[in-house]
């Protein structure tokens, strides 16, 4: 009888024990699954943060200087040499991909040759030693990595102005103004911005320009248009990853 008795608790004891294990199993696959979980959204937030370190953050609004070499060439480089050029800008983003900007170059002209300008049906020979670009530009984001980052732009200055030596006496104030050959000019070019200084924005500015001397009313030299120039550029603020809430 107790033998019976024995053997009837061992039968019950089977599927009781059986629930007990595979209750314990199920708790670790939980706890598994939330341990594996719980690392991939840790590894998922480390790369993130070393993704950031290299991305683009540029403030939305900016103010940018550069410096570098003007180059004219085909008739233009009869008249002018390269010169150097400085400029001055200010920024503004006005999508996650685009910006547009207002520049002001001056350049320092060294002459070749003479241009020939007419001032009441005369012709005179004269030099100009500056000119200066005022006008805007598009630029949109094209391709980025963690080492560079390339903006293409194009613009139109409404003045693109060449100085001249020879004074207009019917000023106001009595004073004599100097005649300027001014016209406007199309321009196509690239910002390729190095990760290579920190959140420093630095880069190489490339701009080809064509202005239009041709329809000057005063200019008699057919001196073309065409020029190229590349500089060193440099913008403010610096980039953060806090200006990511404007991507």
């Amino acid at each position: 009888m107790r033998q019976l008795f024995v053997l009837i608790s061992i039968i019950f004891s089977v599927p009781v024990f059986s629930q007990e294990t595979l209750s314990n199993n199920s708790e670790n696959n939980t706890l598994l699954l939330k341990s594996n979980k719980l690392n991939l959204l840790s590894y998922q937030k480390k790369n993130i943060e070393k993704i950031n370190k290299h991305d683009w953050f540029f403030h939305p609004f900016s103010l940018h200087v550069h410096s570098g070499i003007w180059m004219p060439f085909g008739k233009m480089a009869e008249y002018f040499k390269p010169c150097a050029q400085v400029g001055f800008g200010l920024g503004l983003m006005i999508s996650k991909k685009v910006r547009i900007e207002y520049t002001i170059v001056p350049r320092f002209l060294r002459n070749k040759n003479k241009v020939s300008i007419t001032i009441n049906d005369t012709i005179i020979k004269t030099n100009s030693s500056s000119s200066a670009s005022i006008g805007g530009m598009v630029l949109y984001d094209l391709y980025k990595n963690k080492y560079v980052f390339l903006e293409l732009f194009s613009g139109l200055a409404w003045k693109e102005s060449l100085d001249t030596k020879i004074a207009k006496p019917n000023s106001k104030n009595g004073k004599d103004k100097m005649i300027e050959i001014s016209t406007i000019s199309f321009s196509l070019g690239s910002n390729t911005w190095v990760n290579k200084f920190g959140k420093h924005n630095v880069g190489i500015r490339i701009i080809y320009n064509y202005a239009f001397y041709d329809r000057s009313k005063i200019l008699k030299s057919e001196i073309g248009g065409h020029s190229v120039s590349i500089s060193l550029i440099y913008m403010f603020p610096k980039r953060n990853d806090a200006n990511s809430k404007y991507y």
